[in-house]
């Protein structure tokens, strides 16, 4: 008995394969048709894009030093906390990768890129100029010139001012890399295999209803 059952099952399939092969352009015609709309829908759907840029902090905050005395992890995270107020919402800063990036539908040129990244590399170093500046003037009026003895307050007047220093000299207090754009969504490569794959299940479908149709219609002929 199990023998009958098999070969039963391997005319089914043989059958069915004969099916297939002899409506294979039909096939063919629909899964180019489900290709096309799958491309159609391809192209009216709204294009994102991740852009990625790294960055380099090269002057650190005074505060940030002070507080944090030698322990570069803890510098880097308060430069980094200064760095995420200048981005606001507009990008997210990844810590751990030293990169700023956003999800956008309306993507820029590289030029213009560049312009963000001197606009950012512009809006941290004030800040950092800034706070060195308020420190010193917080000195001054607190102790005036006597500062001796006070090795820490002696300690921050000079950080605070070779950071002025290093700024006016020209320098940067962030480096920002080159510009990556990657494509997000939507992804061709996903949707035409998908919109192929559609489309054969629904030819082979039609080809079996079609077939189941016209087999019980001659069976009703045959019994007439």
């Amino acid at each position: 008995m199990p023998e009958l059952r098999t070969q039963d099952d391997e005319f089914d399939i043989m059958e069915f394969i004969e099916l297939l092969w002899g409506r294979k352009f039909f096939l063919i015609l629909v899964m180019s048709a489900f290709s096309v709309i799958g491309i159609l829908y391809y192209s009216i759907l709204p294009q994102y894009h991740i852009i990625s840029i790294p960055y380099r902090i090269l002057i650190y905050t005074v505060n940030g030093q002070q507080l944090c005395g030698g322990e570069f992890a803890c510098i880097d995270d308060r430069a980094d906390d200064q760095l995420e107020l200048i981005l606001r919402s507009e990008w997210d800063l990844n810590r751990r990768v030293s990169t700023i990036s956003k999800l956008t539908g309306n993507t820029l040129t590289i030029r213009e890129y560049d312009e963000v990244k001197h606009k950012f590399s512009k809006a941290f170093t004030s800040a950092v100029y800034q706070e060195a500046q308020s420190e010193l003037e917080l000195i001054a009026e607190e102790f005036g010139g006597n500062i001796q003895g006070d090795d820490v307050i002696a300690a921050n007047m000079l950080n605070a001012k070779r950071v002025m220093r290093e700024i006016d000299r020209g320098r940067s207090a962030v480096d920002f890399g080159a510009v990556s754009i990657l494509k997000s969504s939507p992804r061709l490569e996903l949707i035409l295999p998908l919109s192929m794959s559609l489309g054969g299940l629904s030819g082979v479908l039609i080809v079996v209803m079609k077939n189941t149709i016209r087999q019980r219609r001659e069976e009703k002929s045959l019994i007439r």
